[in-house]
């Protein structure tokens, strides 16, 4: 029999769990102890009234198909019976309270006729057998109240059957004087029931002198299902199972009892379902209390024997002691365990409801789920605002799934729950066609119940336990995920609601920090604006002002006011130490006034009057320890300004000092930055007449009686130009480096326009961006000015598809520039070394002097010239 994990409830301190859950279980104690049906009505209304704090409690007795009041608790007189109307005993039917609210067209006359504006009703059964019913009127009916006033009944129908059941041994006892009793100290000594199971097969096997004993019990739903064998040598027959049906005619056979053996007339169907075994006889004893069948037990023989009348009445005496004694178990059982778990549910809503984190009631919700359901799997998944559901990363019991999981909105177990309103579970998940749900898949679950948490509209969620076996959810197993289901709801909206307050007072902090940065701002007057709207919202002042320190007078001016008239006196300038706003501005301190018409600090009380203003705050601009002006609120209302309203008007003012100092800040910095701006210009317009200048002296060359002079002039511009280029990129990017692909563009353009070719020329520049300080910039310009004026001059001339390629390269802290053109060449007997052209010369120069480089030729369709120097 499958065992129930020990739960939070066991070791539960009284002082953790509400007073109700102490009045519970001081109630459960004394109604166990009772002797009489009278004391445990008795017990059960007391304790019912203090519950749920009620005024009055009815015990209705149920007999012969009618209900009648039996026991009445609290100040309450029923001077005539009432009979409860067919609906109202359908609902209060099932296992739980149920409440009549005033509304309730079929308990109206139930309200009336007990005095009572609403009433919660809850049956008296114990599962087997319906007693009556308890009302409680006029109390706190919480979920967790009803649960335990549910658990009350539950105790109250328990104590009530025991007391059937004692009288039921007393009658047996007495029909059968001869018994032994060692059967009953036996049984008493069972600690549980798989113990007292076993003790009854052993005692059977011994006492009708059989081989082997096989016990069936019925389940929840009245299924038999065998729960132990037992047998001399190998503790029970291996074909046990082939044997149900055999029990199943037993259990409702009326004698009680069914014998049969190999050959024999009687039960000819028990012959042919018991004849593939390998015993020759049976004996079967049904196991019933009162009527009501419990299960069966079969007593198996392996060779031929009849039972005498003698042996049958003893065994049925047995059979009734022993289902006396498995009865009282599965109460006491079933009691104790709706007892642990209504100590759960009460230690996880106590906990849940006081704490104000989503996170760890989520982990404290599965970690109790699991151990009370006994599942080694549980998810907790909430809807996303896009309708999805999402499961809590805190929320997972016994799944390694990392990361953020997606369930849809539709198609899955948990929507179908909460669609409709109820549980839902699947024993076997692929045989009932969910293999493919995706809360099933996600879960890797073979067995699944899921239940809805729903605490208001906005709200939606489940809470579902998966097994990796088949497995059959009891009714109680559903019930009590419900109750944790409806817990986890309640508890997470409450913490989330707490979370939106907390998001609120964030967003208020926020607000701060908006109108410190909105202080930063340029525009000064905006930004006071700014500050007094917030001040008007936050503080609810809508009369307010900011005035500043004229720097020329000290005086304190208005420069923004929100709420005064265009020509009020209050916009008049005032001395420090005047009025509520001077005297703030000279101590430097907040200052309060409770009634601006009688304030003598308030120069202007009449006004005051004329316009409705009866309280107000100052508190003083200070940036940098010094105090910049003030900012005043004013209120119509006469409730006063507090300690947090100062706080909050300082943080404002702190704002309103920022903008201020910044905006002094700003322009200082803006008229540093034209001057600057003006310098560098000035500076550049100077370099550029200088280079002018030198343009000038070159041109004057082209004077000279000299062949080629007008040659040699302009190509001495155009290094010039070179030079220009440089300083003009500088100067455009404001940067102390220079990118050389710019360079490169610019240079090939200038040697174009300077040397009109008959062909176009195909210039492709390409490699990396590399970037050059700018006297290594200007070096490195020459350098490329004049091979490429040599490639277009003498290499590529006026030939047709002349091809020019640029490349830049960089690593190693080394710069690599080629320049390749697709010309004559160099003739064959060309020396670099011995060469002593002018261009040649300004190269060689410029690469291993100015730039600490190397350069090499290569005669490669056409001409490819290669420079290594360190970029530093």
């Amino acid at each position: 029999m499958r065992k129930r994990a020990s739960g939070h409830g066991v070791d539960l301190p009284l002082d953790r769990a509400a007073r109700p859950t102490a009045l519970l279980r001081s109630a459960g104690a004394r109604i166990l102890e009772a002797k009489s049906a009278s004391a445990i009505a008795r017990i059960a209304l007391s304790a019912a009234t203090e519950i749920c704090a009620a005024s009055s409690a009815v015990w209705w007795q149920r007999a012969d198909r009618k209900i009648s009041a039996r026991h009445l608790s609290g100040k309450i007189a029923l001077p005539k019976p009432f009979r409860f109307s067919d609906d109202l005993l359908d609902g209060a039917g099932a296992d739980s309270a149920l409440i009549i609210p005033p509304d309730h067209a079929d308990g109206a006359a139930l309200l009336a006729h007990l005095h009572a504006r609403r009433v919660a009703t809850v049956p008296i059964c114990d599962g087997r057998r319906r007693f009556g019913l308890l009302t409680v009127q006029d109390g706190a009916f919480d979920g967790p109240r009803l649960d335990l006033l549910t658990a009350l009944a539950q105790q109250a129908a328990s104590a009530l059957r025991s007391l059937d059941l004692i009288g039921e041994a007393r009658r047996v006892a007495h029909e059968q004087r001869d018994t032994p009793r060692q059967f009953a100290a036996a049984f008493s000594s069972a600690l549980s029931l798989d113990d007292l199971l076993g003790i009854v097969c052993r005692l059977a096997i011994r006492s009708a002198g059989v081989d082997a004993c096989l016990l069936f019990l019925a389940d929840e739903e009245g299924n038999l299902r065998l729960q132990t064998t037992g047998g001399p040598s190998d503790g029970g027959p291996g074909d046990g199972s082939d044997l149900l049906a055999v029990a199943e005619l037993v259990r409702r056979d009326s004698a009680g009892v069914v014998v049969w053996h190999a050959g024999g007339r009687a039960h000819p169907t028990i012959g042919g379902l018991a004849a593939g075994s390998s015993f020759a006889s049976l004996l079967g004893l049904g196991l019933s209390i009162r009527g009501e069948p419990l299960g069966a037990m079969l007593l198996l023989s392996k060779r031929k024997r009849s039972f005498s009348a003698q042996q049958k009445r003893e065994m049925l005496l047995f059979s009734a002691q022993a289902a006396f004694a498995v009865g009282n178990l599965q109460l006491f059982e079933s009691t104790q365990r709706r007892l642990l778990e209504v100590a759960d549910l009460n230690w996880v809503s106590n906990r849940i409801s006081a704490d104000h984190s989503v996170p760890s009631i989520a982990a404290t919700v599965a970690d109790a789920t699991a151990k009370a359901l006994d599942v080694p799997k549980v998810a907790v998944f909430v809807a996303r605002p896009d309708g999805a559901y999402e499961v809590m990363p805190s929320g997972r019991f016994g799944i390694d799934s990392p990361g953020e999981v997606v369930i849809p909105a539709e198609g899955n177990i948990g929507a179908d729950a909460i669609k409709s309103g109820s549980p839902i579970s699947a024993c076997d998940a692929a045989a009932e066609g969910r293999a493919e749900d995706p809360v099933v898949r996600w879960m890797e679950a073979t067995s699944i119940l899921c239940a809805p948490m729903t605490a208001q509209p906005e709200f939606r969620g489940f809470l579902v336990v998966g097994d990796n076996k088949p497995r059959r959810f009891e009714s109680h197993d559903i019930g009590l995920l419900s109750n944790y289901a409806s817990q986890t709801a309640l508890a997470l909206q409450s913490a989330l609601l707490y979370d939106d307050v907390v998001r609120h007072l964030n967003e208020l902090s926020r607000l701060f920090q908006v109108s410190r940065s909105l202080a930063s701002s340029l525009d000064l007057s905006e930004n006071l604006n700014t500050v007094l709207t917030s001040a008007a919202e936050l503080l609810d002042a809508p009369v307010c002002s900011v005035m500043l320190s004229d720097s020329a007078t000290g005086d304190l001016v208005v420069k923004a006011a929100h709420g005064f008239w265009e020509d009020d006196e209050l916009y008049e300038r005032i001395r420090p130490g005047d009025g509520l706003a001077g005297r703030s501005f000279e101590s430097a301190t907040a200052l309060t006034s409770s009634d601006l018409s009688r304030d003598g600090r308030f120069k202007f009380r009449q006004r005051a009057r004329e316009q409705g203003l009866h309280t107000a705050i100052a508190a003083p601009l200070i940036a940098r320890g010094r105090t910049l002006g003030v900012i005043s609120l004013y209120r119509a209302a006469t409730r006063e300004f507090t300690d947090d309203d100062k706080r909050l008007l300082m943080s404002l003012a702190d704002s309103a000092a920022v903008a201020i100092e910044n905006a002094d800040l700003y322009r200082e910095a803006q008229e540093r930055a034209e001057f600057l701006s003006a310098m560098m210009s000035e500076i550049n317009h100077r370099i550029r007449n200088t280079l002018q200048a030198i343009a000038g002296l070159l041109r004057m060359e082209l004077d000279r009686p000299q062949l080629s002079a007008e040659s040699a002039i302009r190509r001495g511009i155009s290094r010039i130009q070179v030079v220009a280029v440089v300083h003009e990129l500088m100067r455009a990017r404001e940067l102390q480096f220079v990118d050389m692909k710019q360079v490169a563009r610019r240079i090939v353009q200038i040697m174009s326009q300077a040397i009109a070719t008959r062909a176009p020329i195909d210039v492709h520049i390409s490699g990396a961006r590399v970037t050059l300080p700018s006297q290594k910039a200007t070096s490195v310009a020459l350098v490329l000015a004049e091979v490429v004026d040599n490639s277009l001059r003498h290499g590529i001339g006026d030939m047709e598809n002349g091809r020019i390629a640029i490349g830049l390269a960089e690593g190693g802290g080394e710069v690599v520039l080629q320049v390749q053109d697709n010309g004559v060449g160099l003739p064959d007997d060309f020396d670099v070394d011995a060469h002593s052209g002018f261009g040649l010369k300004i190269v060689r120069g410029l690469v291993e002097d100015e730039l600490g480089g190397k350069f090499e030729i290569e005669r490669k369709d056409g001409l490819l010239m290669r420079f290594r120097f360190p970029k530093v």
